[in-house]
């Protein structure tokens, strides 16, 4: 007796080419239909009174020596083999494997067990790259990645650094992690996932090929393999509970679950799960759960593949105190990752000089032409100096100051739109002096900018710029990076 099938892909939108009988059994040939976002040109279907006993589909991945890969699905699991690329080679390999099956199932070869994970579908929306550099490719579990840096994008987002996953007999890939950056020199770490774009944020060092791997291949073994854990670190079965409340801390998802079924002894109160962008596993689990030889519950965090005991209080057996207590512990974690994101590599300390540099001769020359026409105006009652000749030294310097503020909006990390709409705002004075307004507004927003990205590194400042401190820890940090490069 077969079995049919419970899970298998669906097919729709297709034209049915051909139907038909096998010892019994009807059987359909479906062309040209859409399983998800994907084209599938072939699919064999074998059925019995409605019900599905075998699919034989082409998924459409290349052909490879004129031949193409059939995949087969059964109740006893899968099967990949190849032939020919043509309709009525693929009939005909169709028919001979459902007699095959159909004859004895027992003895019919199966690859990949039904228990296998479910592989990721393709993305439609991932980054388009015009030209890059392909440093690294091989397998992790089920999938093919691809490893990608110097990347030059179609898009107008700028990626560093790509990893691509593919799930099998796939062109596009299903998972991708990038280090990008928008205008800005700070990269950060981008996921793209079946529910789109997430931006986790900045992270340390993504600009260094080693760091950024570590990190992508972090998140890839935690959303795409199914690890065996440990006998220490089990996750509980959190979402088989109730949900009571989901909302959002920070850039995180979180939901808080209650009624959560027992599992290998372990009794569940309570559990608030935080998710980062669309991933499917939290990056944060915290469970109210005692274990058969505990005499109290205890308060549990699951994060990094670790279990940590946070201890017990009575009060926490209330749902709403739970909520409160985990809040404020997530807050306080969260807050101090988000001040070692900030620590100052070397490349931001370069960029940060840089910036009060040329804040520092925007300011200079400013000064320069507040004192060019203080005293321009007694030059010109002593008739020492023309009106004219004042406002071409004016003129002149007003210009230098509009030179060092292009320079310094370079590394400020504005679009080169935002940039160029600054430069003709602060250019206007020279065309009429009634604009000088428009120059000392846009003046102070950009020192206000400034001030935002030194606060970003907790670094002292003023309306001048950095204070003495901070940029001498600064040079203190390009200094060392100096002497580690030629160490």
């Amino acid at each position: 007796m077969i079995s049919p099938l419970k899970k298998y892909p669906k097919l729709k939108q297709f034209q049915l080419y051909q139907k038909g009988e096998i010892a019994s059994y009807q059987y359909e040939i479906r062309c040209k239909g859409r399983s998800g976002g994907t084209l599938v040109p072939f699919c064999f279907v074998v059925l019995h009174k409605k019900e599905v006993l075998m699919i034989i589909q082409d998924d459409g991945s290349e052909e490879v020596l004129g031949q193409v890969f059939l995949r087969s699905y059964t109740s006893l699991g899968t099967n990949v083999d190849l032939c020919g690329a043509s309709l009525d080679e693929k009939i005909a390999f169709s028919l001979l494997l459902a007699r095959q099956y159909i004859d004895d199932p027992d003895s019919f070869i199966v690859n990949e067990s039904q228990e296998a994970p479910e592989l990721l579908p393709p993305l439609q929306y991932f980054p388009q790259l015009q030209s890059s550099q392909l440093i690294e490719t091989s397998s992790i579990g089920s999938y093919r990645y691809e490893l990608h840096t110097q990347c030059a994008s179609a898009q107008k987002i700028q990626y560093h650094h790509v990893l691509f996953c593919y799930a099998p007999f796939q062109e596009k890939p299903c998972f991708v992690v990038s280090a990008e950056s928008f205008g800005d020199f700070r990269p950060t770490l981008g996921l793209f996932h079946n529910n789109g774009h997430s931006n986790l944020g900045p992270k340390p060092n993504l600009l260094d090929i080693s760091s950024f791997r570590k990190t992508a291949f972090a998140l890839v073994r935690k959303e795409l393999l199914s690890s065996e854990h440990e006998a220490d670190y089990m996750l509980p079965p959190f979402q088989k509970g109730v949900l009571v409340e989901k909302g959002l801390i920070g850039s995180f998802r979180c939901a808080m679950f209650v009624d959560i079924p027992s599992y290998k002894g372990r009794t569940y109160f309570h559990g608030f799960a935080l998710f980062a962008g669309g991933m499917t596993k939290p990056d944060f689990l915290f469970m109210l759960e005692k274990s058969p030889h505990q005499p109290t519950p205890n308060l549990v965090l699951y994060r990094h593949e670790a279990c940590t005991n946070l201890g017990f209080e009575q009060s926490m057996l209330d749902v709403k105190f739970f909520r409160d207590r985990v809040v404020a512990l997530l807050r306080l974690i969260l807050r101090e990752e988000e001040l070692h994101r900030n620590e100052i590599g070397p490349l931001a300390a370069k960029s940060l000089l840089r910036i009060q540099k040329f804040y520092a001769l925007v300011y200079g020359s400013a000064f320069w032409n507040i004192l060019l026409l203080l005293f321009g105006g007694s030059w010109i009652r002593n008739e020492q100096l023309s009106v004219d000749t004042l406002y071409l030294f004016s003129g002149g310097v007003y210009s230098v100051t509009v030179m060092f503020c292009a320079l310094l909006l370079r590394f400020v990390g504005l679009s080169k739109r935002s940039s160029l709409v600054c430069l003709i705002l602060l250019s206007l004075p020279l065309l009429d002096k009634d604009f000088i307004w428009m120059s000392v507004l846009m003046g102070i927003l950009l020192a206000h900018m400034i001030c935002q990205k030194y606060q970003t590194y907790q670094l002292h400042y003023n309306w001048f710029g950095l204070s003495k401190s901070s940029m001498q820890k600064l040079k203190n940090i390009v200094y060392a990076s100096s002497l580690n490069s030629h160490g």
